[in-house]
C-alpha cells in the first residue's frame, strides 16, 4: 500500500448508472485508501447531472482533498460528452473507470482533462494498483494546482515589478535631467565668480591685502573644483545616455600634454606640488579623442595633486609599449589597499584614507576616466601601495590598423557578443580642401562606438560599426546635408558616396576588417615626432 502521502480527512465522487458496480467501487477504494486517509466522505451519484448539481455547491474543507472516479459510459453518453464541466469545477483530479481497455477512448479523456483512465475489472481485484493510482492523480493535482498558484504570484510579481521599474526609470530619467539642468545653470555664476576673484587679485578693483590675496587664492580654487565636478557631472550623464561622441583621430601623446599642461602646472603650484614630465624619444602617434583623452589625463593629475603631500612630487611620464602607449601619473600620497583599487573605478567611491577623507568630491571622477579611455579604446591600470604612492596609467593604441582594429573589435564584441560589425566607405568629392570637416561631421551623426578612419581614396573615410542594417545606414547618411550640419557653410555640397563594404558577426569581424582597412586604409600616422 502506497504511504507516501497522507490525508486527514478526503472526499471522494463516485459516477455510476451501474448500482453494483457503484458500491463495490466505493468498498474498493475505501480498503485502497485504508491507512492512507483517516476519514473518508463518500459521494455516490447515478448519473453526471445529478453529481454536477451537487459539486457546484460542494466546498472543500481546508486541507481536505477531492478526488472524481465516474464511469465512462452514462445514459448513453461517454465522459467527453460532460468531462469538461468537471474539469472547469475544478475540485480534484477526475478518473474515469470502465469496463472495456479501449486505447483511443482512453486517449480522448486525458486529452479532455482526466487525470487518469483505469479499467473496472483490475481495479475490483487489485485494490493496491487502484490506491496508487488515486494517491498519484492527488499528487500530479496539487504540483499542478501549486503551479498555478506560482505562475499567477510571478505574473503579479512580475507585473508589479514592471510598474516600478517604468517609475524608478521615470525617476532616474528626471534625476538626470535635474543634474544636468542644474550642472548647466552652475556654470554662469561659476565663472562669474572666477572673473571677478581674477580682477581682484590682479589688483584691478584696488589694493588688495596680503590676507585676502589668500582668500582670493581659496575662492579661485574652490570654482575651479565646483567647475570640474560640474563637467563630470555633464560627462556622466552624457556616457549614460550614449550621447557623447567621439572624434578620433592620430595625435601625439606629447600634444595632448601641451593643451593642459600650463593648467596643470598652475594647479600644482597652488598645493605646492612640484610637476614633472617626461616623454619618451620618437614616441608613436596614438588614435584618440583629443579633447576626452585630455580630460581623462586631467582627472588622474588633478587626484594626483589632491591627495600628494605639500612639497612632494607628481610625475606624468609617456612611454611606448608594443602597439600601445602608456602614460603614467605617480604620485607620493598615502597609497591605497587592494580592495580599494578593485573599487575605486565605480561612480561615487572613493578611497578611505586618512587623506582622501577631507577631499573634496563625489568620486566620480575615477569612474569617468575609466569610461573616457574605453571609448579612447584604451585601458587604465593602477599600481599602489599603502604609504608609497600610487602610479595611475592609461594606455592608448598606437595609430595604426594593426593596433586600433583588434582592440575596436575586441571591445564590441565585451558590450554585445551577438553583435554584427559593417564596414562603409564615406567619401566626399566636393570636399578637397578640408577632409577634416568630413571626419568630424562622421564622427558627430555616428554612435560613439563607431570607428572613422582614413581611406586610400583622396577625401574618403572608412566607417566600422555595429549594424543590423547597413543599406538604412548609408541612405541615412546620404541624406543628411552634412556641410551645413558640420561647419555652417551653407554652400557647402551636401552630397556624399557611401557604400557598404561588408557585414560580419563580431567573432568573424578581425580576420574580415583588418584585412579590409590594411587594404583599402589611408594613412593614420602624422608627419613628425614633437618631444618636449
Amino acid at each position: 500500500m502506497p504511504t507516501r502521502a497522507r490525508y486527514d480527512h478526503m472526499h471522494v465522487i463516485l459516477i455510476d448508472d451501474n448500482q453494483d458496480h457503484l458500491h463495490l467501487m466505493k468498498s474498493s477504494v475505501g480498503i485502497a485508501l485504508k491507512g492512507v486517509c483517516k476519514h473518508i466522505d463518500f459521494h455516490l451519484y447515478d448519473s453526471a447531472a445529478d453529481a454536477m448539481a451537487e459539486i457546484q455547491l460542494m466546498q472543500a474543507e481546508d486541507d481536505s482533498a477531492t478526488v472524481v472516479i465516474c464511469d465512462y459510459q452514462l445514459d448513453a453518453h461517454t465522459a467527453t460528452d460532460w468531462l469538461n464541466d468537471f474539469v472547469r469545477v475544478d475540485l480534484g483530479p477526475i478518473i474515469i473507470a470502465t469496463a472495456s481497455g479501449n486505447e483511443e477512448a482512453a486517449a480522448a479523456v486525458l486529452r479532455a482533462g482526466a487525470a487518469d483512465y483505469i479499467s473496472k475489472s483490475k481495479v475490483f481485484v487489485d485494490r493496491e494498483a487502484l490506491g496508487k493510482t488515486i494517491l498519484e492523480a492527488l499528487r500530479r493535482y496539487e504540483v499542478e494546482c501549486s503551479t498555478v498558484q506560482l505562475s499567477r504570484k510571478l505574473k503579479k510579481a512580475n507585473s508589479e515589478l514592471a510598474v516600478k521599474g517604468r517609475r524608478l526609470e521615470i525617476m532616474s530619467e528626471t534625476a538626470h535631467r535635474f543634474v544636468e539642468d542644474v550642472a548647466h545653470d552652475f556654470r554662469t555664476p561659476l565663472a562669474v565668480i572666477q572673473e571677478f576673484a581674477s580682477i581682484m587679485r590682479d589688483g584691478l578693483g584696488g589694493p588688495v591685502s596680503e590676507k585676502n590675496m589668500e582668500f582670493l587664492g581659496q575662492i579661485t580654487n574652490a570654482t575651479r573644483d565646483l567647475a570640474q565636478l560640474v563637467d563630470d557631472f555633464l560627462d556622466a550623464g552624457k556616457l549614460q545616455a550614449g550621447t557623447l561622441r567621439v572624434d578620433r583621430r592620430p595625435v601625439f601623446a606629447s600634444e595632448v600634454l601641451d593643451g593642459i599642461w600650463t593648467m596643470l602646472q598652475m594647479r600644482a603650484k597652488n598645493a605646492h606640488i612640484t610637476l614633472e614630465r617626461h616623454v619618451d624619444h620618437d614616441m608613436p602617434p596614438i588614435f584618440v579623442d583629443v579633447d576626452k583623452s585630455r580630460r581623462a589625463i586631467i582627472n588622474l593629475v588633478v587626484n594626483a595633486i589632491k591627495f600628494s603631500p605639500i612639497q612632494s612630487t607628481v610625475s606624468v611620464a609617456v612611454t611606448h609599449e608594443e602597439d600601445m602607449v602608456r602614460v603614467s601619473i605617480t604620485d607620493h600620497g598615502s597609497g591605497l589597499d587592494k580592495d580599494s583599487v578593485k573599487t575605486m573605478f565605480e561612480r561615487f567611491k572613493q578611497a578611505n584614507t586618512y587623506e582622501t577623507l577631507g577631499a573634496k568630491g563625489f568620486g566620480l571622477g575615477l569612474s569617468i576616466v575609466g569610461q573616457l579611455v574605453h571609448l579612447n579604446l584604451g585601458k587604465v591600470e593602477v599600481e599602489s601601495e599603502p604609504g608609497v604612492g600610487s602610479t595611475f596609467s592609461v594606455l592608448f593604441p598606437v595609430a595604426t590598423p594593426e593596433a586600433v582594429v583588434p582592440r575596436f573589435v575586441e571591445k564590441l564584441a565585451e558590450q554585445d557578443a551577438n553583435a554584427r560589425i559593417a564596414v562603409l566607405e564615406v567619401s566626399c568629392p566636393h570636399c578637397t580642401e578640408h577632409p577634416d570637416q568630413l571626419r568630424s561631421y562622421l564622427g558627430s551623426v555616428s554612435r560613439a562606438w563607431d570607428l572613422t578612419v582614413p581611406a586610400s581614396s583622396r577625401n574618403g573615410f572608412l566607417v566600422i560599426g555595429q549594424s543590423e542594417a547597413p543599406e538604412a545606414w548609408v541612405t541615412r547618411l546620404k541624406n543628411q546635408p552634412w556641410g551645413s550640419a558640420s561647419n555652417g557653410n551653407s554652400d557647402q555640397p551636401s552630397g556624399l558616396q557611401c557604400n557598404v563594404l561588408g557585414q560580419w558577426p563580431v567573432d568573424q569581424a578581425l580576420e574580415k576588417v583588418q584585412p579590409l582597412v590594411l587594404s583599402l586604409g589611408g594613412e593614420t600616422h602624422v608627419a613628425h615626432s614633437p618631444h618636449r
